[in-house]
């Protein structure tokens, strides 16, 4: 079964920030990035079934990169 509100489906609160930073010339982009910056680990959905089919899904661990593109 399932019913809105049941306390399977909440998610709480929570906030996320992310870092860019990058710089570009004529023919070239470098971005680095930080996306979810404190790492945290918030629900984003929660379907609440109460069998096996039930599901949640989480923020995205904290991710670092650096982007670079280029034009031809």
């Amino acid at each position: 079964a399932f019913e809105f509100g049941d306390e399977r489906t909440r998610s709480g609160k929570y906030s996320i920030g992310n870092l860019r930073v990058g710089m570009e010339t004529e023919r070239y982009q470098l971005t680095a990035f930080i996306d979810n910056l404190t790492d945290n680990q918030g629900k984003v959905f929660s379907n609440g079934a109460a069998n096996e089919f039930q599901r949640t899904i989480l923020l995205r661990p904290r991710t670092i990169g650096l982007e670079i593109r280029t034009k031809f």
